[in-house]
């Protein structure tokens, strides 16, 4: 979930993490949104009085200090906020009761919106129907509380070149106007030289392309995405042409107007694999 960058509490957050997010704004109005959520979204569980000590990477329990420390640094910096929900391994409640908490103490409006799950194609036995199907549950859970009725949605999160199908089936789950449409990109290639070629920009566009036609008139947020997933590769992600490319596709994904792009990073473990899913709807 990477909630620990932040601190432990509203009173013991990160204070290097605030520079670094306040170094990146040239002022308060140019300030970013942070996305909480990945795969280790779908394997925390919010309890709000318990220990973390026991947390590793991809899987845990998200306690309120470590959500107060999220709205802390939020509140410091001028940073939006994207959160994840758990959709997979958890429940309506334990969703609509992290939100409600959320909402209650996000005394400035940091929090964008609530996402339903983390690329759902994968684990919701692939098919568009039965995520709508879960995604209701969840909203349900949400609307029967006055104080998360009109939590703003945000999904479905999908993984790379996943069917935009999910993107009608949460809309026509959520009943309404959905406040943004996520999906994820990763260029995937193994070499500098095959990150550089004309088809991976090529991709990237058309799949922006993709994403919004089945969003209609819904913003579009590529919240998942670098070079190459599970962390990064070595010698691909961490050199200098990499950067260039990522620039560079920042700049092609601006131009068709998306709502915003994000540059995934797991919890201090770039170049490894530690929280990848088993085959769909195994625990």
């Amino acid at each position: 979930m990477g909630l620990s960058w932040f601190g432990t509490s509203s009173a013991a957050v990160r204070r290097p993490m605030v520079g670094l997010l306040n170094s990146l704004q040239g002022s308060p109005a140019s300030a970013g949104v942070l996305r909480i959520g990945g795969n280790s979204q779908d394997r925390f569980q919010w309890r709000p009085g318990a220990s973390v000590r026991a947390n590793t990477p991809c899987e845990g329990a998200i306690n309120s200090g470590m959500v107060d420390a999220l709205l802390e640094v939020s509140r410091r910096t001028g940073w939006h906020v994207i959160l994840g929900l758990n959709l997979r391994t958890g429940s309506p409640f334990d969703a609509a009761s992290l939100a409600h908490y959320v909402v209650r103490h996000d005394t400035t409006h940091q929090v964008l919106a609530f996402e339903l799950g983390n690329e759902p194609n994968g684990y919701v036995q692939n098919t568009p129907y039965r995520y709508r199907m879960r995604a209701q549950t969840y909203l349900r859970a949400l609307r029967a509380d006055p104080v998360t009725r009109h939590a703003p949605i945000a999904g479905p999160a999908l993984g790379n070149s996943a069917s935009t199908a999910y993107i009608p089936a949460l809309r026509q789950a959520y009943g309404m106007p959905l406040p943004q449409v996520t999906w994820h990109h990763y260029a995937n290639r193994p070499t500098v030289q095959g990150l550089l070629e004309e088809s991976v920009d090529t991709r990237w566009t058309s799949r922006i392309a993709e994403v919004a036609k089945a969003a209609g008139a819904t913003p579009i947020r590529m919240d998942e995405g670098t070079s190459v997933g599970r962390g990064g590769l070595h010698r691909v992600s961490d050199v200098l042409a990499s950067s260039a490319w990522l620039v560079d596709a920042l700049l092609a994904g601006a131009q068709p107007g998306l709502a915003g792009c994000h540059v995934h990073q797991w919890d201090g473990y770039g170049f490894r694999a530690p929280c990848v899913y088993p085959r769909p709807d195994q625990p």
